[in-house]
């Protein structure tokens, strides 16, 4: 079940139900009526603290292994505050390329310039 909301301006806000609906013409009106029904129960404030502290404990094992098993390499990442994914450079190298040989070694990752709208930086990726 995904779901999400926007808060943006009306121009912005009109434009981007315009994307949502040429990218797959509605959201489930099964996943609304869910979403609709969980929010007013009023679950979700008890539920959230839990999952972030989940994630966080998630993401610091990553980047604590990153920095275990490649002591020696040029890639940096952030520690993340909040969210579940690490943010990492590798100075010199297309993380395109890399991908590729990652997921022929079972390893699979998001290359950055995806998260780019204009003028991607090739050198990035995202871990989760």
């Amino acid at each position: 079940l995904r779901v999400g909301w926007m808060i943006a301006s009306q121009p912005v806000l009109g434009n981007a139900v315009m994307v949502k609906q040429f990218a797959d013409a509605h959201t489930s009106t099964f996943a609304q009526a869910t979403a609709a029904a969980y929010l007013r129960s009023n679950r979700l404030e008890t539920v959230l603290p839990r999952t972030r502290a989940a994630y966080a404990e998630r993401a610091h094992a990553m980047a604590n292994g990153l920095r275990a098993l490649l002591p020696d390499t040029e890639l940096s990442f952030n520690r993340p505050r909040g969210g579940m994914f690490l943010w990492c450079t590798l100075p010199g190298r297309n993380a395109g390329d890399v991908a590729k040989m990652a997921i022929e070694r079972g390893v699979a990752f998001v290359p950055g310039a995806a998260f780019y709208p204009v003028d991607p930086d090739r050198s990035t990726l995202r871990l989760s």
